[in-house]
């Protein structure tokens, strides 16, 4: 069975773009452009194996998104995308991502991660 990774990320482009690497890996993606519609798939209960988020996402932030997926008790290994190259370590280690992705960012640099995230949840 195909791993399933939630991607969320509000520009068509590069949501496409990460969807298009992944199922080309034999991933099932199932993609969503804010952290709002995000939440309501998995509060719906859907199951994921892997979340790949956006930081700058629109009405609430990859951190934010988070935040709440931990909240509400759903671990789920996350990979955090960003155009911002100025997030700390500490940033980053107290949200509790798998991963970091600075943007522009390479398919293997993409894959890595996942397959992180993915061994976290093994």
């Amino acid at each position: 069975m195909a791993a399933k990774v939630l991607v969320v990320e509000d520009e068509p482009s590069i949501a496409d773009l990460i969807g298009m690497m992944l199922a080309s890996q034999g991933y099932d993606v199932v993609t969503r452009n804010n952290a709002t519609d995000a939440l309501l798939e998995l509060a719906k209960g859907a199951s994921f194996h892997a979340i790949i988020t956006d930081y700058g996402l629109p009405e609430m932030d990859g951190r934010d998104f988070i935040e709440t997926m931990r909240k509400r008790g759903l671990r789920v290994p996350t990979v955090l995308v960003t155009g911002r190259g100025d997030l700390t370590f500490d940033e980053v280690s107290a949200m509790g991502v798998a991963a970091v992705i600075i943007k522009p960012f390479l398919r293997k640099e993409l894959l890595s991660a996942v397959d992180h995230a993915l061994s976290i949840r093994a």
